[in-house]
């Protein structure tokens, strides 16, 4: 009292407003009714609280709101109000929340008069239950509105659909190209895509992964657009030099793809499926899991219709010395899991790849 200033000790201000925080919070009666009224009526989203019969007991606005057509919703049962139908819903989240004393959730139509689908609602249904021994009384459902969200989902959805069929044109809009520039192999690609695909299947890849072999095994030929027709033509041996060029195509091929962007690497694949394992391949002699898995697959894909089928320098050589080919230099040049998948398919599951 003799003008000497009493500060508080470090960490003392904190405790005295904690303190004075929860005397304050202790003067408020939680229980009030008004208080847990205003709390309930202000969320934005929908809340019901239903007995073990689904019947209706409290609604918040938002669920007046939507049901307007369905007023007084107190008192009646929740697929009466919110459905119009006479029985209950299945699957309920409210019914199943009851049933099994946990949380539950669901989507439901938010249907208007006459039964008409206005909407959508995403439902959380919790268990209610008494404060004496934790016995399940009713259900408190909590509602919002996803119909925008699906809308959104569904615009999304078209929209993937049509860039998905606008790839597809593309690619076959390609491939024909290529077949144009060198019919005798007409058909080659669309054969090896029928093979790649069946391998990659075989090996449990994902449908993605798959259709993503499928546009590389599409356009994997696509360099040949920059090669002289007399030489893709050739029906006689061709020289070193002429091999040469025709080695070009998968680099071609890559220039051209790289600065797409798929969600595969298309271009990458392309670029490699004429390497081996053995170091032996082109253009870069790369070797062994330094080539891409895709590539891999389209590597044997690629060499087994080519030897089975015709080409300008000579006439098919059949199924069976493709097979042999690829069997014999199986973990040579050939991947070991790819050659067992393919020799899988064409002797144990009668697969054809015939046009």
């Amino acid at each position: 009292m003799n003008g000497t200033v009493i500060r508080p000790q470090k960490g003392e201000l904190i405790s005295l407003e904690s303190t004075a925080r929860a005397k304050y919070l202790d003067s408020i009666s939680w229980e009030d009714e008004g208080f847990l009224s205003s709390i309930f009526a202000s969320i934005q989203d929908g809340m019901s609280i239903m007995d073990l019969n689904l019947n209706i007991l409290q609604v918040n606005p938002s669920m007046e709101k939507w049901y307007r057509h369905a007023m007084p919703l107190i008192r009646k049962k929740c697929y009466q109000a919110y459905h119009g139908q006479n029985y209950p819903c299945r699957p309920c989240p409210a019914h199943r929340a009851i049933l099994t004393g946990k949380p539950h959730s669901g989507t439901m139509a938010l249907k208007g008069i006459n039964g008409k689908i206005l909407g959508w609602l995403e439902v959380h249904s919790f268990p209610w239950r008494n404060n004496v021994g934790g016995k399940v009384q009713g259900v408190i459902n909590y509602i919002r509105d996803i119909t925008y969200r699906m809308q959104v989902e569904d615009e999304i959805e078209d929209t993937l659909k049509k860039l998905k069929k606008t790839l597809n044109g593309t690619v076959m809009a390609f491939s024909s190209i290529v077949e144009t520039r060198d019919p005798y192999t007409a058909g080659h690609q669309r054969r090896v895509v029928q093979i790649a695909c069946a391998i990659a299947q075989e090996l449990e890849f994902s449908q993605s992964r798959i259709d993503g072999l499928r546009v590389m095994s599409f356009l994997h030929d696509l360099g040949k657009m920059a090669i002289p027709a007399e030489i893709l033509c050739k029906p006689g041996k061709l020289s070193e030099y002429e091999f040469n060029i025709i080695k070009a195509h998968p680099q071609i091929a890559y220039d051209i793809l790289k600065e797409i962007e798929f969600p595969w690497p298309v271009a990458q694949v392309i670029l490699q499926h004429h390497e081996r394992l053995d170091g032996s391949g082109y253009p870069v002699g790369l070797s062994g899991q330094d080539i891409i898995l895709e590539a891999r697959v389209l590597s044997v894909a690629d060499v087994t219709e080519a030897i089975a089928s015709h080409r300008p320098y000579r006439p098919a050589l059949g199924l069976d010395k493709a097979l042999d080919e690829i069997l014999q230099n199986k973990g040579i040049l050939y991947d070991q899991k790819v050659v067992n998948a393919c020799l899988t398919l064409f002797k144990e599951k009668s697969f054809d790849f015939t046009d």
